[in-house]
């Protein structure tokens, strides 16, 4: 099972727990599924050829109006790099932030997400919030802690992450039995564009 919190319990840790903070840069592994970590090779929205250190560096970049006097439903992204056309600050996160950390977690640290999917069932695991917002759709930005738990579990916005089918046979020898049995497909689903005349936009 997969909870977030806003504070890890004052103990030790379980041996049935696992404990992850992925704002904390020193001595964690859990780290490497902050947006914050620098890769240096993810890539920007509609912009050919450029890749940037990390999803937060790309959703700075693309900032277009931003000052502390300003109404935040003001906001305005570039859509890419080079053009100037404009997301909402709302639409900005399901455009660039969204899907730039899926393409994160898919391609940079997939292993530690299926590390992570193959210990839900047996340990309980706890994911520090940096937020105090739980819906993806609403400003201010989401939390990282739950589009993480989202992309682990497959729920929205990531809902497509995993498949699941059922497998309702096997043999034994020549004999068949039949068992209802539900497996789980993960799917990458995370995809970038590039090109500077395509607009990418990720359904509600």
């Amino acid at each position: 099972m997969i909870t977030v919190v806003n504070s890890f319990p004052i103990r030790k840790t379980r041996r049935t727990e696992i404990l992850i903070n992925i704002n904390q840069p020193i001595n964690n592994i859990f780290y490497y599924l902050s947006p914050f970590y620098k890769y240096y090779n993810i890539p920007v929205i509609n912009t050919p050829k450029i890749k940037e250190e990390s999803v937060y560096r790309i959703w700075s970049l693309l900032l277009y109006n931003y000052n502390y006097n300003r109404n935040i439903k003001d906001i305005r992204f570039k859509k890419g790099l080079y053009i100037n056309d404009y997301y909402t600050y709302s639409s900005a996160i399901k455009n660039i932030f969204i899907p730039t950390y899926c393409w994160l977690l898919e391609n940079n640290a997939y292993k530690l997400v299926e590390y992570l999917r193959s210990q839900m069932k047996s340990k309980d695991i706890f994911i520090l919030n940096d937020k105090s917002n739980v819906n993806y759709k609403t400003i201010p930005m989401p939390s990282c802690a739950y589009l993480l738990k989202a992309y682990i579990e497959s729920r929205k916005p990531y809902q497509n992450a995993i498949t699941e089918i059922y497998e309702l046979s096997y043999y034994v020898g020549r004999k068949e039995i039949s068992i209802k049995h539900k497996k789980y497909i993960p799917n990458k689903i995370a995809y970038i564009y590039t090109n500077p005349q395509y607009t990418l936009d990720f359904n509600d």
